[in-house]
């Protein structure tokens, strides 16, 4: 009944302080060195430059006391190192800047009680400070040299490695997949049995478990296109949208309130508008590329009679307030924009210029310019009904929309990031690292629909090559570059750079549908394999980089939720409409991708089980094992209510042989028949013959690893 796997987190003491102090830059699928080097060059170096380089920068700093250097921090000089790691006690640092010791930093004007404790909670957490260019040359050319990295390539379109091995033939991917396991002396796992296979796709595009009449029919069909009629099934589904809206709020920092605001309703009237339009988008397969222009600049584009598109825009409009600071909330729209759609920190330039990646601080300020050129309408505008009478209220839903300022902004570089300290001018205009040849300025309004349509053009390297990343990334556990929302320098390398081109090229080929690219990858071989682990070749490559299996994924909380729903056969099939509470009773029958989401208070349970921060944009999730996990599965009301209401359904409660009520257990929750050993335990257990014995008896199904986890 653990929730533990072999492949399982285990976090340090250091870690868990360092997630706390990064909490408001938390991002879900960054790991602790990213998170940290955000946190660092976000909070940590625009103190560090503003208030101390000017005198302890530079191989001639005074006092011989250099600051721009986490080497120079930790040598142990005539009087003690700067700083200690973990001990902000003690070092100089600290006391200087206190003004408690002899020495008091700046000398002219203590520093903010907030950027005392800023520096405080660094040194606590380790001091982490990004690799400098000195202490990697090889980086440093790289930097140097943006031209060379490959993310920024122009995507080519690599024919499919010939091979006549039978496992690789029908689909180019497996032919990617087998030139990389061959050189490593390596071949792949055999076919998953038909109802593992089946059990992990339905879950995978649908987000809830198969039932015994569809694992019945597959296993029944010994037609050719018998997995190929599956797929299509599953994607036709109405659950479909529901599971990869989900992923895309994710992105979105969807939330249903703003945060903190002083007078301002918390609540955002019509956010679930654009969860709907979400949804929506994915059930119609809309072409990425439509998709991600709406998002953008709905507002700019001839809808003509259908206005429901303007609730696109809720993917600018429902982030974090940041207490009504303009400067914060553009700062977070460039972020859920650049780093969202494109996989680029461009949001590290704000203050300078970016460390690694090829954005100056003028590209952050042309963005900036944009966004500071849009409003949001004083009255919303009214848009058709997403799904006709999902909504209870006789008011007409409205979007989270935006509109141009009717002068545009003329953007100028703030120098440190102070909006105080007004710089150059720029010109409103994409990313220059992004646009070959001459880069003209954008001259439409705010410039938000030339904006899209450079984010969305079949030229940028970026936008398909990320997208087509984390599709990857939530069918097989892991993404082709395992940092989906960094692909500068400071990124990974893709594990299959010429499948990530190929797909890429293919996706762009099929009209930017997204359905098309989630049957290529099902039907691959690659997809279908089992996933038994192979002592020797997990010693050789424990990530599974080369995809040798499929790695097991352990469900998310919303699906944990609703696949007891469904088997307890309460699960609410209606969409859309306003957002309901799922923690409060008696407990809501809808679908989780329907809670409300209050980003200032995120209920302790989404957190336990590592629900994305909607703070920031976010393309994936953490995967930690907790006891708070077990702890509710274990002793939630919802779950014993849920076993409870598995029972009550006449296919169970009529059944008077344990034998069958045990079998047809199985096949509901498992996909599968019991064991022989199995049904003798269980038969035992429920001797006795009593409601709560049986009751308890379910729970166990409902908490054991093969509920939570695919395989």
């Amino acid at each position: 009944m653990q929730l533990d796997t072999p492949l399982s987190t285990r976090i340090s003491s250091r870690r868990i302080a360092l997630a706390g102090i990064l909490l408001s830059v938390c991002l879900a699928s960054r790991s602790p060195g990213q998170e940290a080097e955000t946190f660092f060059e976000n909070r940590i170096r625009p103190i560090l430059a503003e208030n101390c380089f000017k005198c302890h920068g530079g191989r001639a700093s005074k006092g011989g006391v250099r600051l721009d250097q986490r080497a120079a921090l930790l040598a142990k000089g005539e009087d003690g190192p700067v700083i200690i790691p973990g001990k902000p006690g003690q070092g100089r640092l600290m006391a200087a800047i206190r003004h408690t010791g002899e020495i008091k930093m700046p000398p002219k004007k203590k520093l903010p009680p907030a950027e005392i404790k800023t520096l405080s909670d660094w040194i606590t957490a380790g001091a982490p400070w990004p690799e400098q260019p000195e202490d990697n040359p090889g980086a440093a050319a790289q930097k140097n040299d943006p031209a060379s990295h490959w993310a920024f390539q122009k995507i080519r379109d690599p024919g499919p490695p010939d091979d006549t091995t039978e496992w690789a033939i029908i689909n180019p991917i497996d032919l990617f997949v087998l030139r990389r396991l061959k050189s490593s002396g390596m071949t792949p796992s055999q076919p998953a049995r038909r109802g593992k296979l089946l059990r992990r796709t339905t879950f995978a595009l649908l987000g809830l478990p198969p039932t015994p009449q569809e694992l019945y029919s597959f296993e029944k069909d010994d037609s050719p296109s018998a997995w190929e009629k599956v797929v299509d099934r599953l994607l036709a589904s109405a659950s479909y949208g529901e599971r990869w809206g989900r992923h895309w709020l994710d992105v979105a920092r969807y939330s249903d309130t703003r945060g903190y605001v002083f007078t301002a309703e918390r609540k955002y009237p019509f956010s679930y508008t654009y969860r709907d339009y979400v949804i929506n988008s994915f059930n119609d397969d809309l072409p990425f590329d439509t998709f991600i222009r709406h998002q953008v600049a709905a507002d700019r584009l001839a809808l003509g009679e259908d206005k429901r598109p303007l609730a696109a825009l809720g993917y600018l409009t429902l982030g974090r307030r940041f207490l009504n600071n303009k400067h914060d909330i553009i700062d977070d729209l460039i972020d859920v924009v650049t780093r969202g759609m494109m996989g680029l920190t461009v949001q590290c330039a704000r203050c300078h210029d970016h460390k690694y990646d090829p954005i100056p601080t003028a590209d952050y300020y042309s963005l900036y310019g944009i966004f500071a050129s849009s409003r949001e309408p004083k009255e919303l505008p009214a848009i058709g009904a997403i799904y006709p009478g999902a909504h209870p209220s006789k008011q007409p839903q409205r979007a989270m929309s935006l509109e141009d300022l009717p002068k545009p902004v003329n953007p100028r570089i703030f120098k440190r990031g102070k909006s105080s300290n007004p710089g150059d001018h720029v010109p409103r205009r994409f990313l220059g690292i992004l646009s070959p040849g001459e880069r003209k300025p954008y001259s439409t309004g705010s410039g938000r629909l030339e904006l899209a349509g450079s984010i969305a053009s079949p030229r940028n390297p970026l936008t398909t090559r990320v997208i087509v990343n984390r599709v990857w990334k939530h069918h097989f556990s892991d993404a082709i570059v395992r940092t989906p929302s960094d692909f500068g320098i400071r990124g990974d390398k893709p594990t299959h750079p010429e499948l990530l081109d190929w797909l890429a090229s293919r996706f762009i080929e099929d009209g930017w549908s997204i359905k098309a690219l989630h049957r290529r990858i099902l039907l691959s071989a690659t997809y279908r394999q089992a996933s038994s682990l192979r002592r020797k070749y997990y010693l050789k490559d424990p990530q599974n980089l080369l995809l040798w299996r499929v790695t097991p994924i352990r469900l998310e909380f919303e699906a944990m939720r609703d696949s007891m729903l469904q088997v307890a056969g309460r699960l609410d099939r209606n969409m859309g409409g306003a957002s309901v509470d799922i923690f409060k009773r008696p407990f809501s029958k809808r679908r989780t991708v329907y809670k409300f989401i209050d980003r200032q208070n995120l209920p302790a349970t989404l957190r336990n089980f590592d629900f994305a921060i909607p703070d920031s944009t976010s393309p994936g999730r953490y995967q930690t094992t907790v006891p708070q996990q077990a702890l509710y599965l274990m002793n939630g009301s919802f779950t014993e209510e849920q076993a409870r209401k598995v029972l009550e359904r006449p296919l169970y409660s009529e059944i008077t042989d344990p034998g069958e009520k045990i079998t047809r257990l199985y096949r509901y929750i498992y996909s599968r028949r019991p064991g022989t050993e199995e049904m003798n335990l269980a038969l035992k257990y429920v001797e006795e013959n009593t409601p709560e014995r049986w009751t308890s008896y379910v729970k166990a199904l409902l908490l054991a690893n093969e509920f939570v986890f695919l395989d």
